[in-house]
């Protein structure tokens, strides 16, 4: 049955008013009848929650400041405002209409649509203000999408996720690196997986990612902070699928691409991996360097990279040569007094490897060229690729927003 009566949310100046009654039959600009606000909130007229009085509050309060009108952020008020507008419509279920107004004081008011929240999830937009007329199309409210990446620094990153004017904040730990757990997460999504959740340690606390597919091309992104097993929930909104990925694998490939993101203080490294990257190389063409040297040239090769000074990183004179033969005659020339010196550790890890021990490539390979040399633990985001991923954003897939 058609409700009789509808909650206009329209914000007004005074005792912050936000919230006013009609009849659902009078399709004029007429607000209605106040019946909430910042001091006398909806639960005491409609039996709403407080928390939904709480929001109300602060929002009317930003209107009804010095100024407003010059200073306002129209387009965020307006967001915020519908927002509200369907969470009320939530509690109220099928009882009223909820309608929002954009206020007189909004230098384009007679530029923006009336807004009828038909569920939370569906809206119906009439013509400008000044010539109100019935609904006639239904309009999915759908968030756009976007990430920032920055603070690349001592095994950190952070993330700023922005669902419309929404900014949530992440801080990516090396040492439970999400980058894996996010692009895997993105490939179930494609897949069309109904249900997909995912966690980002934040060394204590969590955050917690769920799409939930609403259909083939929309996406109810839910996301929630946790912080010793309470449960806080910060959004839940209507996304469009391929909008999601491109920003959030995008994003990540960007940043790895910019001079923002400095390696030395995220990734893993192997010494194979930097000694490949050092000499313009593959780490194959590495390993049949080292294979191809006697042990007398070797080892003292060997003991050089074994050496790292106090922050973790290899000995410094070598991390500024480009070719192993520099580095070979570094190592048959170095003091061994200055490698042993108080601020260099972990010398000498590994015994000789002679010219004649069975399987020297393997030990070489598995046991040298495999050892961590950088002091973090993060994905090597400067390669990051999913060919799923890659695969799904060069089809015409998802291309058409609904």
């Amino acid at each position: 049955m058609q409700p009789k009566e509808t909650i206009v949310i329209y914000a007004d100046y005074g005792m912050c008013p936000y919230a006013w009654r009609k009849k659902s039959s009078d399709m004029t600009s007429y607000v209605g009848g106040n019946i909430a606000d910042a001091y006398y909130g909806l639960s005491k007229v409609l039996g709403t929650s407080t928390e939904l009085d709480k929001a109300f509050s602060a929002w009317i309060h930003l209107f009804n400041q010095p100024d407003a009108e010059t200073t306002l952020d129209w387009n965020k008020f307006h967001y915020n405002g519908i927002e509200l507008a369907q969470r009320l419509k939530a509690e109220l279920g099928d009882r009223f209409e909820v309608e929002y107004y954009p206020p007189f004081e909004d230098p384009v008011r007679h530029g923006r649509p009336i807004t009828r929240i038909v569920t939370p999830e569906y809206l119906y937009v009439y013509e400008p203000i000044s010539t109100p007329e019935k609904p006639s199309v239904v309009v999915p409210l759908i968030e756009t999408i976007s990430v920032e990446l920055s603070d690349c620094h001592v095994g950190w990153i952070r993330m700023n996720l922005i669902v419309g004017y929404h900014k949530l904040r992440i801080r990516m730990t090396h040492w439970d690196d999400p980058i894996d757990s996010f692009i895997f997460w993105m490939e179930e999504i494609i897949a069309g997986k109904e249900c997909c959740t995912m966690s980002i340690n934040e060394e204590g606390q969590w955050k917690i990612l769920t799409a939930i597919q609403k259909s083939d091309a929309l996406l109810i992104l839910h996301v929630e902070h946790s912080d010793l097993g309470e449960r806080e929930t910060l959004l839940e909104k209507r996304v469009h699928r391929r909008q999601l990925v491109e920003a959030l694998y995008g994003g990540l490939q960007d940043f790895g691409k910019s001079p923002e993101y400095i390696p030395r203080e995220w990734e893993h490294q192997s010494l194979g991996g930097w000694l490949a990257e050092r000499t313009e190389s593959t780490e194959e063409e590495v390993l049949e360097t080292l294979v191809s040297l006697k042990g007398i040239q070797l080892n003292p090769l060997l003991l050089l990279f074994s050496y790292l000074d106090e922050g973790g990183d290899l000995y410094e004179p070598v991390q500024k040569m480009r070719s192993i033969d520099e580095m070979l005659a570094h190592a048959l020339s170095a003091n061994r007094s200055e490698l042993e010196s108080p601020r260099v550790r972990y010398g000498n890890r590994w015994g000789d490897v002679e010219d004649d021990y069975i399987g020297r490539r393997e030990i070489i390979r598995d046991e040298f060229l495999s050892e961590q040399v950088s002091r973090f633990e993060g994905t090597t985001l400067r390669y990051l690729y999913s060919e799923k991923l890659e695969t799904y954003l060069s089809s015409d897939r998802d291309r058409q927003i609904p």
